[in-house]
């Protein structure tokens, strides 16, 4: 802050002149220098975007608390029997959430730990999935009173389930390095994903992030989109002859999405995204103006450090519970729906 109470000062001898001036150029010389560096070195919104989302492709390991809840209070005032959305019981939300962490950097030992909620009000139920030495240990915590006597026999204990190697090399392998340059090739290049202003930076797990808000072009997402998808189609295969994705029925059911917009928060350290929210609205028939709102907001952290997860003490394996229940089917049951 300059000092109080300046006073007129005489003119400058010639010497002091000099070395004013000198003084001067020396700062702006070396203000020059540091913003040429800081320019060079910061990002603009979109490059700082595309820079968390190779750092996302790029992740192994981390944790993650998450939730998501679809609105279908439109539709519910439209017509308030309707059993397609409320299941009979006057539900007008659906609400789920994940928390917890993950490391896939051994694909043949990959590890997970989540608590899971999901469901709405009277409905809803809570467990825990935990994921280690190539098996599943899943376990039912809360559920809706209304399953009591029909399930709450299975309720809060460990039960364990095998991963077949194929199996979990299959659903855990990720993206090849091909796949990655050419989905972060295609995103660099995609013109749907707009900023719509900078916000004042926020803290978020312990990190000073970058705040953004923006939008998206539902026209060139969906081009986007149904580019990376028939790329995947010819390095990948889905079950029994279908294609990895189905670009035709993607087509078609886009149609619905009405609005998409947000917020994300990037750390300066190190341009990981570490919150970000996510807002549509789908339009399940066209002819209608009601819409089902998708909300998702979710934090990140511990990008790439070692996960620990141990399996239960106990736990009870599948089959002994649930062996005999499933006995009769092994001969094979030829059921026929009318």
């Amino acid at each position: 802050m300059p000092p109080e109470n300046i006073e007129q000062a005489p003119l400058p001898s010639s010497k002091k002149t000099l070395w004013s001036l000198i003084i001067l150029v020396l700062i702006g010389i070396g203000g020059w220098a540091s913003y040429a560096y800081y320019s060079q070195n910061a990002l603009t919104p979109e490059e700082l975007i595309m820079a968390a989302n190779q750092n996302f492709l790029d992740l192994e390991s981390g944790n993650l608390d998450v939730t998501m809840s679809v609105d279908f209070k439109d539709i519910a005032k439209e017509d308030p029997e309707s059993n397609k959305f409320f299941l009979g019981f006057g539900m007008t939300e659906v609400a789920f959430s994940l928390k917890g962490s993950y490391d896939t950097r051994d694909l043949e030992n990959p590890k997970y730990d989540f608590d899971i909620e999901a469901g709405t009000g009277m409905l809803s139920r809570t467990g825990r999935l935990r994921v280690s030495d190539k098996k599943r240990y899943p376990r039912v915590g809360k559920i809706p009173a209304i399953a009591e006597e029909m399930a709450g026999q299975f309720t809060d204990k460990w039960f364990s389930f095998p991963i077949e190697g194929e199996e979990l090399e299959e659903s855990l392998r990720g993206f090849t390095e091909a796949e990655k340059e050419f989905i972060y090739d295609t995103a660099l290049n995609d013109q749907s994903f707009k900023i719509l202003e900078e916000l004042a930076p926020e803290t978020v797990n312990g990190d000073l992030s970058r705040h953004f808000s923006f939008g998206m072009d539902r026209v060139a997402l969906k081009a986007c989109i149904i580019k990376i998808g028939e790329y995947l189609n010819t390095t990948r295969q889905g079950e029994d002859g279908e294609p990895y994705f189905d670009t035709v029925a993607f087509d078609k059911e886009f149609e619905a999405v009405r609005k998409i917009d947000g917020s994300i928060w990037i750390s300066k350290g190190d341009n990981y995204m570490n919150k970000m929210i996510l807002n549509l609205e789908l339009a399940p028939d066209p002819k209608k103006s009601e819409v089902v709102r998708i909300n998702f907001s979710g934090t990140f952290g511990g990008f790439n450090k070692p996960v620990t997860v141990v399996a239960p003490v106990e736990s009870t394996p599948f089959e002994e519970v649930f062996g005999d229940m499933f006995a009769p089917m092994e001969g094979g049951i030829d059921l026929e729906l009318k």
